[in-house]
């Protein structure tokens, strides 16, 4: 009960370790070193080079505030739409600077007194009343963390507290009322009864500056900029190109250079030249010349537009301003920590219009002027990466890279144990059969069941060998060297002839006993023996006793 309770033991407290074995098959050699250099230079040129895993990465955080500048006034008409010079141009309220430009009166969407009735309307080719406001009607707030809002159209109401019960009604002259103590007292006419047919067009709001003033830095990091330590590019997608992150899709249109306090300014004109247009279905495509002109139809109509078929200028729209920051070269091409670069795109949100009602307070509490805004809502927003060499890190990605390496000899093992057998690779130059199985996987120590075996074969090897006591010089399998183990069935290749096993000479009622599990301990039989024949002082190899049953 003893044995068989320390036997039952032994097999749960078994467990596998590892078996170093030296494969000498040059099919193999080939597949293992071929893999291992494929993964070494994944790990040198892709891992550590080309993506710089040793950076500890980071994505910024920003912040943005943003103002606009009216376009300069002309001192004269010859200078009334035109571009200053790159010295600077005189005008009446400040010189002007590239890249603001100067008024202009003349502009395709504004209706004159000689427009004929049946062009003035909301439609794309249409045109409307122009209205010449300075940047404080039409910009609201005036100034805004990480958002703009300039209109291209206002509707002016002039309201006044009225008692609605006297409004409209037959007979009933309209009365007038004060504080609003009472429910019927209500500002009068509603600021949103013409939204979509009434209003004037803000003329020239493409030459309006936006100033836009930035900075970023990183969470944990100590890496920050702001916009006049970074040089950096305004960015449009290719005509064809999917707009995606992929920075050859993209062309820089303008540079924007550090160390220049106007660097960050640009004009509306500018901003919806590249514009990537909106599109809720697949990957926006990038289009030849202006990504979007206010004239054209806004894709949120008819819908949002009261059923009629109006313009972007008319009914407003939103646009994504996206800031990219980067000092690694991997998503900024030129970028590092020593010169750290923005990139500027602008996408339009597909299907949206956007409009503010702003409330201008008059003298006199019972009156009051509102200006029903719709025009270009700008959203800013700070992303990209940034990063900086950790130790911990380098090490972390060199250890995780590293164990890429036990796929080499997970394939090769792979292909030793279960395709070349298969494929009939098997032998060797020799003819002898190469059991990778056995090489690869063995039991330690032996079982006492193959422990009786080898007893079975040893008796039976010394009863053909005459009945020597103690065995002969070497055990079977070890007379040559280069005689091959436990072969197969055969004509023996050493001394004499005749049935036997791999040359052994066993007499045919043992050959049903040969399985595999008895090759198996007889190998590792051999292999002990080879060991201690290396160590002379060792007691002479001998095969071990069966345990006796208690």
């Amino acid at each position: 009960m003893a044995s068989g309770g320390n036997s039952c033991l032994s097999e749960w407290l078994a467990f596998d370790t590892t078996r170093t074995i030296r494969v000498r098959v040059p099919l193999l050699g080939i597949i293992y070193y071929l893999t291992t250099v494929a993964i070494l230079i994944y790990i040198i040129v892709y891992v550590f080079i080309m993506q710089k895993h040793y950076l500890l990465i980071e994505t910024p955080q920003g912040f943005q505030r943003v103002n606009v500048e009216d376009p300069c006034i002309p001192l004269n008409a010859e200078t009334a739409c035109t571009y200053p010079h790159l010295a600077g141009t005189p005008g009446l309220d400040r010189t002007c600077y590239l890249p603001s430009a100067f008024r202009c009166p003349h502009h395709a969407y504004c209706a004159t007194s000689d427009t004929p009735k049946k062009d003035v309307n909301s439609e794309e080719g249409g045109k409307m009343p122009c209205k010449y406001w300075d940047h404080n009607s039409m910009v609201f707030p005036p100034s805004e963390k990480g958002a703009l809002t300039l209109a291209t159209r206002a509707i002016i109401v002039n309201q006044e507290l009225t008692n609605t019960s006297t409004i409209n009604v037959k007979g009933v002259k309209k009365q007038f009322c004060q504080d609003q103590a009472e429910m019927e007292c209500q500002w009068y006419p509603l600021s949103r009864e013409h939204a979509y047919t009434g209003g004037g067009y803000m003329a020239d709001v493409g030459n309006f500056t936006v100033n836009l003033q930035h900075s970023f830095w990183a969470p944990t990091l100590p890496i920050e900029a702001n916009s006049e330590q970074m040089s950096g590019a305004m960015m449009k997608c290719k005509a064809g190109m999917d707009c995606d992150d992929n920075p050859d899709h993209w062309e820089v249109v303008r540079t924007l250079p550090k160390g220049n306090k106007d660097s960050s300014k640009m004009t509306l004109r500018d901003i919806l030249y590249v514009v990537t247009p909106g599109t809720t279905s697949h990957v926006a495509k990038g289009v030849a010349g202006p990504g979007m002109d206010l004239d054209d139809m806004s894709d949120a109509c008819p819908e949002k537009c009261g059923g009629k078929l109006s313009t972007y200028r008319f009914m407003g729209m939103m646009l994504h301003i996206e800031l990219t920051y980067d000092n690694t070269g991997l998503v900024i091409p030129g970028s590092s920590e020593d010169d750290i670069k923005y990139t500027v795109k602008v996408f339009a949100k597909p299907k949206t219009i956007y409009d503010i009602e702003v409330v201008q307070r008059a003298s006199d509490a019972n009156k009051r002027t509102i200006h029903h805004l719709f025009g270009v809502r700008m959203v800013f927003d700070a992303g990209g990466q940034v990063g900086q060499f950790q130790f911990t890190t380098a090490m972390l990605q060199l250890s995780t890279s590293f164990a890429l390496f036990a796929f080499a000899t997970i394939l090769v093992d792979k292909t030793m144990l279960w395709i070349l057998p298969c494929l009939g690779f098997n032998k060797d130059a020799s003819g002898r059969n190469l059991d990778y199985e056995q090489a690869k996987y063995a039991t330690w120590p032996p079982s006492a069941e193959e422990v009786a075996q080898l007893e079975k074969l040893e008796k039976a090897y010394q009863t053909q060998q005459g009945g020597t006591v103690g065995g002969p010089e070497k055990p079977p399998g070890m007379q040559s060297e280069t005689q091959p183990l436990l072969s197969g069935a055969g004509t023996g290749t050493g001394s004499g002839s005749g049935s036997g096993i791999g040359g052994y000479g066993l007499s045919p009622e043992y050959m049903s006993d040969y399985d595999e599990a008895y090759a198996s301990a007889l190998r590792r039989e051999r292999d002990a023996y080879a060991a201690s024949r290396s160590h002379p002082k060792q007691p002479p190899f001998r095969f071990a006793q069966p345990r006796s049953e208690v």
